[in-house]
């Protein structure tokens, strides 16, 4: 009995199975709703008296913005290990200068310097379509997505 013991001891880390590795989150749900957000803010960012509303879609877009840096697009997450890594690190990058610029959005937005928000916004989408250019392959199956 005491020799069954000491051999099960011995084997059970063998026989484990190793635990399941989750794939890495996909950025697609966090960038739908930055999607929408944007388009939102592009029919009422020249509003100041629609600024209390703007302030809260950029709120949500920055949130969806962490959530999507935190993720990994599918293009990248099919390359091998050794290419991911600078890869990532360039799409956490993008991602990061996109959440500053939403920061700034916000700080004009609050102090009603509604023309300046409107740069902003455009260099927000100036970001996003390099993003889409970098991380997002088109529907043609070539790196890059033309859709605005």
């Amino acid at each position: 009995m005491f020799a069954v013991l000491i051999v099960s001891l011995i084997l059970s880390p063998i026989t484990q199975a190793a635990p399941a590795q989750e794939p890495p989150a996909r950025p697609f749900p966090f960038m739908q709703e930055m999607e929408q957000e944007l388009r939102e803010l592009r029919t009422q960012i020249n509003d100041p008296t629609q600024n209390n509303s703007s302030l809260d879609l950029v709120r949500r877009m920055e949130q969806n913005s962490v959530g999507a840096r935190n993720a990994v697009p599918p293009m990248i997450a099919k390359l091998p290990p050794a290419q991911q890594t600078p890869k990532i690190a360039a799409y956490k990058a993008l991602m990061s200068k996109l959440i500053a610029q939403e920061q700034d959005l916000e700080k004009a937005l609050r102090g009603g310097q509604n023309a300046k928000a409107v740069e902003i916004l455009q260099a927000i989408v100036r970001t996003r379509q390099e993003g889409h250019d970098k991380f997002r392959p088109s529907r043609l199956g070539q790196p890059g997505s033309r859709g605005r």
